[in-house]
Formats: C-alpha cells, structure tokens, sequence
C-alpha cells in the first residue's frame, strides 16, 4: 500500500496539500491496522467484521462496452449503440460510491478505498474511460474531457470472506456532491463533470457519434445527475438525499460463483443503458429524440433549453431521459430504486 503526498501542482501550498493527504491516509491506516489489532485480540468491546478479522485487498477492475461487448474508449469505430453499427465514443465517466463486499454467508464488509488515488475520496471514485483523443477530442457544452483514464476501484475490506460478490452506488453522496468544484478535492474537482453547486456533479457522462459526424455538434449524449435543485440553502446541502425531488443514486448488487475481489472484473454495459432508444428509427414522428433525431439527455428533468413551460419540459424529459432509469435500476417519476425492475447495466464478466 502507498500513502503519499502528491507532487504539489502549483494549485495549492505544499502544506496544505500534505496535511490534507495525512489526514485522509490517516484514516485509510486506521481501517487497516484496526484489523490488525483485532486479529491480536484487542477486539473487547467492538463488533467483529465478519470473516477472521483480517484484510482483503481490493482491486475491482471497470470495462465499459457496447452492445456486442466491445470497448468503448476512445478511437474505437464500428460499435454498436442505440441502434447504431457505426458509433465511435466521445466521452465515458462516471462516479460510484459506497463500496462493500458480500460473504458467503450475505453480509455485507465496508470497503476503504485508498485516498492516496487521485480517482477516490471518501468512499467515491470517478470512473473515466476517455482520453481526449481522436473522438474525444470535441467539447460539449464546455465541459471537458481530460487526458488521464482511471478503470480501478482499490482499497480494503476488513475481512478475508470468502466472497461471493460487490455492491456499491451510483453517483456521489449528497453531503459532497454540492461542493463547489473550485474547492473540491480529487475526483469531485473534475469540471467536465460538474453541473454547478446547486446541480451538483454529473453521475454518468456517455456521448457518442455516428462516424460520418466526429467532432461535429451531432452527437449523442447523456448527462444524467440527481434533480436537486434546491439542494444548497444558505450555502449547506440538506443532510439526506430525500429531500431531493429526484436523488437518482441506484444501489447495485452484483455476485458471482468464484468471485475474488482482487482481480474482479466489472463489465458496463452501454447497450443495455440505451437500449430504450433506436437512433436508425428516429424521424420526425419518432419519441424519445430531440428535433434533429439525436439522443439528448441532458438532465433527468428536462433536456436543453425547451419551450412550453415547466409541464411540456417535464413531458419532454420523460422522454428523452425516462428510458435510462429502468436499465439504471430506477422509477423516473421519483428517481429512487423501483420494485420488480432489475438493473441490466453493470455485471461481473464471466
């Protein structure tokens, strides 16, 4: 394990960056040697983690793919999408949080995630599959993409299992996910993933284009975030996400005979994330598209600036965002986990 100071980017004092990176290694060390004076026999008083009281390292390992399970990253052609056999990426992030192991026995082992990654903190990471290359190289509505990817989520579970699967959440966690990205640390300072204060971040970013149309204002997108508008009063978050009109954070449980945590692989599936859309059939009379026949959620709510007031916005959005939330796992009118839907977008590769 390494638990380091950052090389100091010019952006902060060298100070401020070192006790900052103390204080959350720090608590990563506590997780860690906590386990150890636990297997010592100093557990009087404390709950046992499951399992024999001793560490896991964790290495879960992300792939984004399309419908026939190729990679989406980007400069790949030829994937298959929305209907689509000639997509070629132009962006692919996303954040997850709350991480825990499943035993055998179906309890569940928090995971610390190890804070001298600048892809984590707290508890979340920032999945990023784009480079800024070739298709990924054009900018929609100003929010960049950057040269650094991240596939990994590492870090460590109080107990040795044996496991039989992850779970985790979708998005960032109310009390961070309204902090101004100026101030934020790594991950949740990433502008191309920040939608305001009051929006807060992005969930998942996917965009894409038909071949013929790289780097040109036709693409397709999805930017898919929680509907919080009145989240920060007074400058303060609410301190529960249910307070939110649309929270939008599935939880996702996923296992697997043989699973190791080590060196698990987590596929997500972008074919069954737009399955509810044709582009090949989009015309004129077609739902679900914008006027020009593009896949264009640009939030749950609504999508871009549309006329007819708050009610048609609300009947448009539907439509053009609604059918991401049953793949997600979720109820669009209430943006929470909906009974009798099971989510098909993330699974453990075989």
């Amino acid at each position: 394990m390494q638990c380091r100071a950052k090389r100091n980017n010019g952006d902060e004092p060298m100070v401020m960056r070192r006790q900052a990176t103390f204080m959350k290694c720090s608590t990563y060390l506590s997780a860690v040697l906590g386990v150890a004076m636990l297997a010592g026999g100093c557990s009087e008083g404390v709950d046992e983690p499951d399992g024999d009281g001793q560490s896991t390292p964790v290495e879960l390992r992300f792939r984004m793919v399309d419908a026939q399970g190729q990679d989406f990253r980007c400069g790949e052609t030829g994937l298959e999408l929305a209907g689509l056999n000639d997509v070629t990426p132009n962006d692919a992030r996303l954040y997850l949080h709350d991480f825990h192991l499943i035993t055998t026995a179906g309890e569940l082992v928090p995971v610390a995630l190890d804070p001298s990654s600048e892809w984590q903190h707290e508890g979340v990471v920032l999945l990023d599959f784009e480079d800024a290359t070739e298709g990924c190289e054009f900018v929609i509505f100003g929010r960049p993409q950057t040269a650094q990817t991240n596939a990994l989520v590492r870090g460590v579970a109080e107990s040795q299992g044996p496991f039989e699967g992850v779970t985790f959440r979708l998005g960032v966690p109310i009390e961070l996910n309204h902090i101004e990205a100026q101030s934020a640390p790594a991950p949740l300072n990433v502008t191309g993933m920040e939608h305001g204060q009051s929006a807060g971040r992005q969930f998942i970013r996917v965009a894409f284009y038909q071949e013929a149309q790289v780097n040109s204002p036709s693409y397709h997108l999805l930017s898919f975030r929680s509907v919080c508008d009145e989240a920060v009063i007074e400058g303060q978050a609410p301190d529960d996400a249910r307070d939110c009109l649309k929270p939008n954070r599935a939880d996702y449980r996923l296992s697997s005979q043989g699973f190791d945590p080590g060196e698990a692989e987590i596929l997500i599936d972008l074919g069954e994330l737009f399955s509810g859309y044709d582009v090949s059939q989009a015309g004129d009379d077609a739902q679900g598209f914008n006027a020009e026949g593009r896949v264009d959620c640009f939030s749950p709510l609504h999508a871009g600036d549309l006329p007819g007031g708050e009610e048609q916005a609300a009947s448009i959005g539907a439509e053009r965002c609604g059918r991401f939330y049953n793949p997600l796992g979720l109820d669009y009118e209430s943006g929470r986990p909906q009974q009798g839907v099971t989510q098909s977008v993330f699974r453990i590769a075989e």
